[in-house]
């Protein structure tokens, strides 16, 4: 599990070194959301109705990646 979380840990720090993510973002904070939100979909996703898991994973990643701020949030 320690791994699991270290390689998630490598791809948000490479993103924020990439100025992907906002160098102000925690990103043990960010990863523990990441890991939070993808553990408890399969609880509720089967019960979304009709959505694809292509749609899902658009759907997180667009939140993720882009909040849900319309707009800037500054």
């Amino acid at each position: 599990m320690r791994e699991y979380g270290e390689y998630w840990h490598e791809l948000f720090r490479g993103a924020r070194d990439a100025g992907q993510i906002d160098g102000d973002v925690d990103l043990f904070v960010a990863r523990m959301l990441a890991f939070g939100a993808m553990n408890w979909t399969a609880e509720w996703f089967p019960a979304s109705g009709d959505r694809s898991v292509d749609d899902l994973a658009e759907q997180a990643a667009r939140i993720l990646l882009h909040g849900v701020a319309a707009g800037a949030c500054r």
